[in-house]
């Protein structure tokens, strides 16, 4: 099921198996998208060892990278206006 944009006042549908609209998507910088690319491949590193601590401590990195893209998108909106 597609969910709305995380950017505060994104009423847009997010990509499927993403956080944001692809709109917002495209004004990440190229350095947080290889952020998210790097903690997302972390948490299956993690799954795959089985190991519940790091998975987790994974899963947050990922989380925290993902909120900082959401952030710098939604910054990246209220500039423009």
């Amino acid at each position: 099921m597609t969910q709305p944009c995380l950017v505060p006042g994104c009423r847009k549908l997010r990509l499927e198996g993403s956080r944001m609209c692809l709109k917002h998507w495209e004004r990440v910088s190229p350095e947080s998208k290889e952020r998210i690319h790097r903690m997302y491949m972390a948490v299956h590193r993690c799954w795959r060892a089985e190991s519940s601590e790091r998975t987790r401590a994974a899963i947050d990195r990922h989380d925290e990278a993902i909120q900082a893209a959401v952030m710098e998108a939604g910054k990246l909106v209220l500039d423009d206006r």
